[in-house]
Formats: C-alpha cells, sequence, structure tokens
C-alpha cells in the first residue's frame, strides 16, 4: 500500500482490498475482507534486511475480541482492538535476509461491533542504513559516540537502532545554544 517496489496478497476467508473512504496519507488504504464469526482476512509482503518497516494502521471492532494483528515472519509483534479514531505509526527493525509481513484481521466467535474491519496504509521500508551527518553554525566541535562508518566529511553511517551520543563542545570565550534538526532511525 502506496509502496509499488512490494508485492502483496491476500489469503482468509475474505481479500484486503483498497479503498479511498478512510485513509490516513489522504488518498487511499487498504481494508480487511468482509468476514463473520470465526474467520480471518490476511495481507502479506516479503521484504529482504536488513531494514526498518513502518505503516499507519487503524480498526474498528469488538474491543478485546476482534483484532487486527501484524507478524513478522509468523511471530506475532503487535495486535489492535476497539474503536480507533486516530492512526497509530508502528515501526520495526528487521535483520538480514527475507521476511514475511502480515496484518490479520480476526474475529471470535459471536458479536460485531464498530465497522468490523482493520485498515493500513502508508508501508514504508527502507534498506539503506541511517546516516548521521554533523553541521555546526559556530565556533566549537560536535563528536558523535559511537564513531560510526564514515560517508564522507563530517557524516557517519550506523546500523539501526544504535544509540549516538552526542557532545557539544563551545570554543573558549563562546557557548554552546542549542541542537536542531531531525533525529530519526
Amino acid at each position: 500500500v502506496d509502496n509499488p517496489s512490494l508485492n502483496w496478497s491476500t489469503s482468509g476467508d475474505g481479500g484486503w482490498f483498497s479503498q479511498v473512504t478512510v485513509f490516513h496519507d489522504g488518498v487511499s488504504a487498504i481494508q480487511s475482507g468482509a468476514i463473520v464469526d470465526n474467520q480471518t482476512s490476511n495481507v502479506q509482503t516479503t521484504v529482504t534486511g536488513p531494514a526498518q518497516v513502518s505503516f499507519y494502521w487503524k480498526v474498528s471492532s469488538e474491543s478485546g475480541y476482534d483484532y487486527l494483528r501484524f507478524y513478522i515472519d509468523g511471530v506475532e509483534q503487535d495486535m489492535i482492538s476497539g474503536i480507533m479514531l486516530d492512526w497509530q505509526q508502528k515501526g520495526y527493525v528487521l535483520p538480514a535476509g527475507s521476511h514475511t509481513l502480515k496484518w490479520s484481521y480476526t474475529k471470535d466467535g459471536s458479536v460485531s461491533s464498530g465497522q468490523d474491519c482493520g485498515w493500513l496504509d502508508k508501508v514504508e521500508v527502507i534498506t539503506t542504513k541511517p546516516t548521521l551527518t554533523i553541521t555546526t553554525s559556530g565556533p566549537g566541535t560536535v563528536n558523535a559516540s559511537p564513531d560510526g562508518t564514515s560517508c564522507g566529511s563530517n557524516c557517519h553511517e550506523y546500523e539501526w537502532n544504535t544509540v549516538v551520543t552526542l557532545t557539544a563542545t563551545a570554543q573558549a570565550g563562546s557557548m554552546f545554544f542549542e541542537w536542531s534538526g531531525d533525529c530519526i532511525g
């Protein structure tokens, strides 16, 4: 969804489908198929790591009984249930190799609530390693620890989820004022 490089397949009792009524990104999202009690609607794709995967999801279901679940290689990572007004963003780091990502909307044996479905939007897979570029605007230095792998002048590349400590040292007679910029990954 919103990622033409991914191949998607659906399985279970009702296939997921694209729709333009409920979405996060302002365009479209996919919705779980229409199912009844004790049924499941699955959508999945395969990605190659190392990578970071992120997505937005939402559910409208019988709280505590019908769930939208997310799996990596058949292992459940998270689940949501109930009447959700807002989209939630999730993110996971994948090690090297091939990985199956699956979202599954499952119903228990009775009762329907809400719209009785789940939605998925804006699935992103980032396969490049995070980089840190340090730029200063005054006298002094900024050091990163650990160093990481050099990717150019003042640029360092890191493995996913590496904790990096930045230390600013003002030149004599100067004062450190603030940090700015984005830090993700």
